[in-house]
């Protein structure tokens, strides 16, 4: 029996980040049990637009963490930003538009195979296993507990020459991390697959433990 997720992630990044692939990297608990990097489609939900308090000229727009001064307009109150979640694409003209994403992805699992799963229609992860990999996956000890995490891939500055092949482009993987351990395990996400054949759906944002 075979159980399928479907994982989504919002998140915010600066302009640096938001054109790069993300990723979930899952697999089962257990030292046999390997986990891959499955690329997940991304979307630009909408733009949140940012300014700093004194870009605000008139004393009505002066909120959110910003104090109006009689001798020097609109300063920040405290460390934070006016936002208009409306008018971003359009009449941000003097703030900085920030896009805010949705990214997901839909990954089939089987606890009796911990190695073993599939993601999107059809489409089965490239994990040319070597056949001492198979008998160990085989002999991997069975596991209902599911360990993710988030992350982005983003192109290396080393460039890496294989015989035979080439100069090859590498990737790094910028993951998130938790601070708090009550909710994470071994620095992981984890959910437990307790329905065999059931549809689970979870949500969560970058770098904070929540989902449904």
């Amino acid at each position: 029996s075979s159980s399928s997720i479907t994982f989504t992630l919002e998140d915010s990044y600066e302009d640096q980040y938001n054109s790069y692939d993300r990723y979930i990297h899952v697999g089962f608990e257990g030292d046999n049990n390997s986990k891959h990097y499955i690329p997940m489609e991304t979307e630009l939900l909408y733009y949140d637009c940012h300014y700093s308090c004194d870009s605000i000229t008139d004393q009505d727009n002066c909120l959110d963490g910003c104090e109006w001064l009689a001798d020097m307009g609109c300063q920040e109150d405290v460390d934070d930003m006016y936002a208009d979640f409306n008018l971003c694409e359009t009449s941000c003209v003097e703030g900085e538009c920030q896009g805010v994403y949705s990214s997901s992805v839909t990954a089939t699992f089987t606890p009796l195979l911990p190695c073993l799963y599939t993601y999107g229609t059809d489409i089965e992860i490239e994990m040319n296993l070597t056949d001492e990999e198979v008998v160990q996956c085989l002999e991997s000890f069975p596991t209902h507990t599911l360990e993710y995490k988030f992350a982005i891939q983003f192109p290396s500055s080393i460039l890496e020459f294989i015989d035979g092949i080439g100069c090859i482009d590498r990737y790094m993987y910028f993951a998130e991390e938790f601070e708090d351990d009550s909710c994470s395990e071994n620095g992981y996400r984890f959910t437990e697959i307790e329905d065999s054949g059931a549809s689970v759906s979870l949500s969560s944002s970058f770098g904070l433990c929540t989902s449904n």
